[in-house]
């Protein structure tokens, strides 16, 4: 799913805000968590309370992405947050789908208001994460 979204991010080319997300350095410039964010801006869904925006969601699944496909050179995220990230990504492979065959937008319109993706939410509380600014995971402890 990551490398879909990779792809997805790359046809769909440069989003507004982007720059948020691009690797710092001497060579800035697109990073995983751009192509996620790419994703991500087109769609403009509600994704609850998973993340506070898109770049938080961004950074997460990137960081989630990486660390599992670069086991051995860090930490390896936990099973709950895995689950999670590939729960967040199927979803938002299935809405570029979407996206790219509804030239008006009216099959995401359910997508873009509370409450959004139901099944979703409902696996974001059962596993208690969820993803901050900067996309590190963190508990979710619902207000409710």
């Amino acid at each position: 799913m990551s490398m879909t979204v990779e792809a997805a991010g790359t046809l769909l080319g440069r989003q507004l805000g982007e720059e948020i997300t691009y690797k710092p350095g001497k060579k800035p410039g697109p990073s995983t968590s751009t192509y996620v964010y790419r994703c991500l801006a087109v769609l403009n869904v509600y994704w609850n309370e998973i993340a506070p925006n898109c770049v938080g969601l961004a950074r997460g699944l990137a960081k989630t992405y990486n660390a599992t496909k670069h086991y051995n050179k860090g930490k390896y995220p936990e099973q709950e947050v895995i689950v999670l990230s590939s729960k967040v990504l199927e979803y938002l492979v299935r809405l570029i789908a979407l996206y790219l065959v509804d030239t008006k937008g009216h099959l995401l319109d359910k997508y873009r208001k509370a409450p959004g993706l139901l099944r979703l939410g409902g696996w974001h509380r059962h596993l208690a994460i969820s993803f901050d600014e900067n996309g590190t995971a963190i508990p979710y402890n619902p207000s409710v």
